[in-house]
């Protein structure tokens, strides 16, 4: 009966150590959609042009290489949608 206190804090940690990696799992699959090398179904530039089946090929201080369907080429970081410019 003594270690009933120890018990349960042990049981309190492991709970709270499950409950974070589902939010470092859930955290980490928000931004893999714009990972190097994930296609990216389409992308909406703020010039307003919209590119289809992009993949960022590197990223660079101030531009990405990509390639999408029908091109590729540098991309400025600042014509990026800003979720996307922050998780690169």
């Amino acid at each position: 009966m003594k270690n009933a206190p120890h018990a349960r804090i042990l049981s309190s940690l492991r709970v709270l150590l499950v409950l974070a990696g589902f939010v470092l799992i859930a955290t980490s699959e928000l931004h893999a959609q714009y990972a190097r090398g994930q296609l990216i179904p389409e992308v909406k530039l703020k010039n307003g042009t919209v590119l289809h089946d992009v993949t960022v090929v590197a990223v660079g201080s101030t531009t990405v290489t990509a390639r999408w369907a029908g091109g590729r080429g540098s991309l400025a970081l600042a014509q990026l949608p800003p979720d996307m410019r922050a998780a690169l």
